[in-house]
């Protein structure tokens, strides 16, 4: 286990190589902000506070451009003014910072034995750290656990330590994460959430990741003037 200081993409933006030559295996679940998401928060208003706790150097023009980029929900109920906020956490501070690292370990790896490989976790409720249910469960699984998909993410896990691949012997149905490949795992079916293992496209929103990136808030160097369309990022050496 490592512990690290700072947001993934402020240390990639200020020249730090993140494990160079070492295999990675990042993952984040579908909702990992709603665990994070003040219920109490309801209005634009709410959002700065909150925002100004999470990033202190935030200033007005960047809480400006997340308010217009995660417009008010058209309904004023609790659970899609919730939903709203979880999004823009989730993007934040879990799902993006797993792109940078990804991103980052892309640029810095110069070894053979460096694959990437990248993972989302969908089956409900997908909340942050529901995944551990599946990465410890006991055999026959508790509460409701699918014992096929549990058995595929210990197996995955287990081979990627001892052999820097998920996949199982002679099978490739897991590949690496490259610039060319940019598909992970989804362990649960990302449109309904049922307990089998899809192999595509990413579920994420790489412009919501540079939007935050381009802010500033990570050690990015935003072009003032050009808001959110043009930034420029240190490329690590």
């Amino acid at each position: 286990m490592s512990f690290e200081s700072k947001y993934a993409a402020q240390q990639a933006s200020q020249g730090r190589k993140v494990h160079t030559g070492l295999p990675m295996l990042f993952g984040h679940t579908k909702s990992d902000g709603l665990l994070f998401t003040p219920p109490w928060a309801r209005s634009d208003d709410d959002v700065r506070a909150h925002l100004r706790t999470l990033f202190p150097n935030i200033t007005k023009s960047a809480l400006d451009q997340v308010i217009d980029e995660y417009a008010a929900p058209s309904s004023s109920s609790a659970r899609a003014n919730v939903d709203r906020f979880a999004t823009l956490l989730d993007d934040a501070t879990i799902r993006c910072n797993s792109h940078y690292l990804a991103e980052a370990s892309l640029a810095s790896n110069t070894r053979i034995y460096h694959s990437v490989f990248k993972y989302e976790f969908n089956v409900p409720p997908a909340t942050h750290g529901a995944d551990l249910s599946y990465t410890y469960a006991s055999h026959p699984p508790q509460n409701g656990v699918d014992e096929k998909l549990a058995l595929f993410t210990q197996d995955a896990l287990v081979d990627f330590i001892r052999y820097v691949d998920p996949n199982p012997e002679d099978v490739d149905t897991w590949r690496a994460y490259t610039k060319d490949n940019r598909k992970a795992m989804n362990l649960g079916d990302p449109k309904d959430g049922s307990a089998k293992t899809v192999y595509g496209d990413e579920q994420l929103d790489v412009e919501k990741c540079e939007f935050w990136r381009g802010l500033g808030l990570f050690g990015g160097k935003s072009e003032e003037g050009f808001g959110r369309n043009r930034f420029v990022v240190q490329e690590l050496k």
